[in-house]
C-alpha cells in the first residue's frame, strides 16, 4: 500500500504516519540527513501514542483503507489487532508497522506488517515516537543495525541494512511491475472478419438452453471504426445467460471499460460486463438493462446469481452506454455508468480471472471498445 494513501486516510482520522517526509502529531517533520547516502528501510509506521487515541469509526476507516490499498488479510488483521490492543490498554510505546516494500530492507530482515518497533541501534525510545522515527531515518545506507520490535506479545530483534533512496525507488518500480498480472487489453473489432467470432473469445452460457451465436457485424454507429461484437442469434428464455469470455488475460486489480448498445429483445434489452471469471458459471457481472432502467452488480457462483448492489437509471436503447469498473486489489469494486459513479461493492469471492461480455435470454446487444487496464499492487514508500 502506498505511503501517500495511508497518510491521507490517517489525516482523515486526525493522525499522521511516521515515514520519510511525514509529519508526526502535528509537528514539523525532522530534516533529512545531509549525507547523500542516508539510509531507508522501505517501511511505513504509525506512532502507538496516536493509535491509542483512536475511536471506533477511525479504526474502521483505517481497516477499510488498508484493504483498499491491497494489504493482505493477515496484514490487516495484524494491524487491527495492534491498534485495538493499543486503544484498550492505552499503550503509547513504539511505532506500528503499516506497510513493507517488497524485497526492501525491512521485509528482507523479517519485519512484518503489525510489528511494533521499540528500539533502534540497541537503544529504546519508550514513549518518544519522534526520536524513534528520527533514529530510523538517521541510519547510514549499507551499514547493518539492529531493530527491536514486539510481535504477538514477544520482544524480538532483527538486523537491517538500509539502502539509499535510488535503490529504494528501483525496488518500488520493480514491485509495481511484478504485481501486474497481464498487459493492458484494448479490444476493438475492426480488424476482424464479418460474421466470425474474434480470436481469443469463446461463447458459452450460464444455465440451461442453447449457446447463442456471437459474431462481428457492421455498425455504422460503432464507437470506433464500423465493426462491433454482437449477439447475432439467441432464442433463450429468462433463465439462460449468454456468455462470451476473452481468455487472453487474467488479472486481480484492474480498471475495465466496456461500451454496449441494446438492439432488441423480448426477455431483456441490454447486457453487461463479466469480470474475474473462472468459467461460464462463476464470475462477477455488472449488468445494464435499458428495458427495466436498472444497473445491477451480481456474484454468480455455480450458475446462481446473487445481487450485491443496484440502482435505477435512465438508459435509452439503441444508444451507446459506457460501463467502467474499478476492481481494487482488496474486496472493493466501484462502478460508473456513462462516467458517473453509481455503485460501490465489497465482496471477496473472486480474486482474479477473465473478462467477458454477457446478455440475457433473447437480448440482441452490440459491444465495442473493450478495455482492461491492470493495476499494480500499491507499495509503501516509507522511512
Amino acid at each position: 500500500m502506498s505511503a501517500r494513501s495511508i497518510r491521507i486516510v490517517l489525516a482523515v482520522v486526525g493522525i499522521a504516519a511516521a515515514g520519510a517526509g511525514a509529519k508526526e502529531a502535528g509537528k514539523d517533520p525532522p530534516k533529512e540527513t545531509a549525507k547523500p547516502q542516508a539510509g531507508r528501510i522501505g517501511a511505513e509506521f504509525l506512532p502507538m501514542a496516536q493509535a491509542s487515541k483512536l475511536t471506533k469509526p477511525a479504526l474502521k476507516t483505517i481497516e477499510r483503507a488498508l484493504q483498499d490499498q491491497g494489504a493482505k488479510p493477515e496484514e490487516v488483521k495484524a494491524v487491527m489487532d495492534a491498534l485495538e490492543g493499543a486503544v484498550a490498554s492505552g499503550e503509547t510505546k513504539g511505532l506500528l508497522l503499516l506497510g513493507v516494500l517488497e524485497e526492501g530492507p525491512a521485509q528482507k530482515a523479517g519485519l512484518k506488517v503489525g510489528d511494533v518497533v521499540v528500539a533502534v541501534g540497541g537503544k529504546r525510545y519508550d514513549g518518544d515516537a519522534e526520536k524513534l522515527a528520527k533514529a530510523l531515518r538517521g541510519r547510514a545506507a549499507g551499514r547493518p543495525f539492529p531493530i527491536g520490535f514486539i510481535r504477538k506479545g514477544r520482544e524480538r530483534e532483527v538486523e537491517v541494512v538500509a539502502v539509499d533512496r535510488a535503490t529504494e525507488q528501483r525496488l518500488i518500480a520493480k514491485a509495481k511491475a511484478d504485481s501486474l498480472p497481464a498487459k493492458p487489453l484494448q479490444l476493438g473489432f475492426d480488424e476482424d472478419a464479418i460474421d466470425t467470432l474474434p480470436s481469443g473469445w469463446k461463447a458459452g452460457k450460464t444455465g440451461k438452453g442453447t449457446v447463442a451465436r456471437w459474431a462481428v457485424t457492421e455498425d455504422k454507429e460503432a464507437r470506433s471504426g464500423s465493426r462491433v461484437l454482437a449477439v447475432q442469434e439467441a432464442t433463450n428464455g429468462a433463465r439462460t445467460a449468454n456468455v462470451c469470455l476473452f481468455g487472453g488475460a487474467s488479472y486481480q486489480g484492474a480498471i475495465l471499460t466496456i461500451h454496449l448498445k441494446a438492439l432488441d429483445g423480448e426477455v431483456d434489452q441490454g447486457g453487461g460486463m463479466i469480470l474475474c471469471a473462472q468459467d461460464n458459471r462463476n464470475y462477477y457481472l455488472c449488468r445494464l438493462s435499458t428495458k427495466k432502467g436498472q444497473i445491477r452488480f451480481y456474484k454468480v457462483e455455480q450458475g446462481k446469481a446473487t445481487e450485491l448492489a443496484g440502482a435505477d437509471v435512465s438508459a435509452e436503447p439503441r444508444r451507446w452506454h459506457e460501463i467502467s469498473i474499478h476492481k481494487l486489489w482488496s474486496d472493493r469494486i466501484m462502478v460508473s455508468l456513462n462516467r458517473k459513479p453509481i455503485l460501490d461493492v465489497r465482496d471477496s469471492t473472486f480474486k482474479n480471472g477473465m473478462a467477458g461480455v454477457w446478455t440475457l435470454g433473447d437480448a440482441s446487444t452490440a459491444f465495442d471498445d473493450i478495455e482492461v487496464k491492470p493495476q499494480a499492487r500499491p507499495q509503501p514508500k516509507g522511512t
